[in-house]
């Protein structure tokens, strides 16, 4: 499971897993702190005969069985406008074959706070620093890498 910390965009998260014959696992799993949104905006992975995925975000199955290669880990798909995930990104791997295959990910996006749970005086501060201009704003970032 990854958890990130909250307001920071996803690391390039290329995550694999082995799975042998018959075996089902858990590839990617981003779970989204309370209080915030995540936007899933690239996603890809590795694709092998007689295996598939299930791509899921808060519970929902995401274009039904994956067994072919939405796009690839050098070459992400782009949704646009991104996947809108409050809870949970999952990834699910699914070995139909004879033979241990490597299981391969990418998923790539953003979190925000959710807006709807932020109070006047986050709004406000959050209103304050999207304010800053640029050179006030890698000032403000010094500031508190300082600190």
């Amino acid at each position: 499971m990854v958890v990130l910390p909250p307001g920071v965009k996803f690391p390039l998260v290329h995550t694999t897993l082995t799975l042998g014959p018959g075996q089902s696992g858990t590839v990617y799993d981003l779970r989204v702190p309370p209080g915030w949104v995540a936007f899933v905006e690239r996603v890809a992975n590795v694709y092998y005969e007689d295996t598939w995925y299930e791509f899921r975000v808060d519970g929902k199955q995401v274009g039904g069985k994956i067994d072919y290669v939405l796009g690839h880990i050098n070459d992400p798909l782009v949704y646009d406008p991104p996947i809108l995930a409050r809870k949970q990104v999952l990834w699910v791997g699914h070995n139909g074959g004879d033979e241990t295959q490597v299981f391969e990910v990418l998923t790539d996006g953003i979190m925000f706070p959710d807006v709807a749970t932020l109070s006047d005086a986050e709004r406000a501060a959050k209103a304050a620093v999207a304010s800053l201009t640029p050179e006030q704003l890698e000032a403000l970032k010094a500031l508190l890498r300082s600190a």
